[in-house]
């Protein structure tokens, strides 16, 4: 499914692609942050999950932090 949208996303002009793309990640990480945690302790997000964010950087050609401001 994610290789069906990167290609329709290559055919965007590039502003749409890039903010579709960082709208995807932005998705991804909100979920794995809500996942996470106990009773607020410990960290937010996983290490599969940031495992799994860190491939979807790639996959998306983004850069979170220009746009998370992690």
């Amino acid at each position: 499914l994610l290789s069906q949208i990167l290609q329709i996303l290559d055919k965007c002009p590039e502003k749409e692609s890039l903010l579709a793309r960082q709208g995807l990640y932005t998705l991804a990480h909100s979920v794995a942050r809500a996942s996470g945690g106990f009773f607020g302790i410990g960290p937010k997000i996983s290490r599969p999950e940031r495992q799994v964010l860190e491939m979807l950087t790639s996959l998306l050609d983004i850069t979170p932090g220009e746009f998370l401001g992690e």
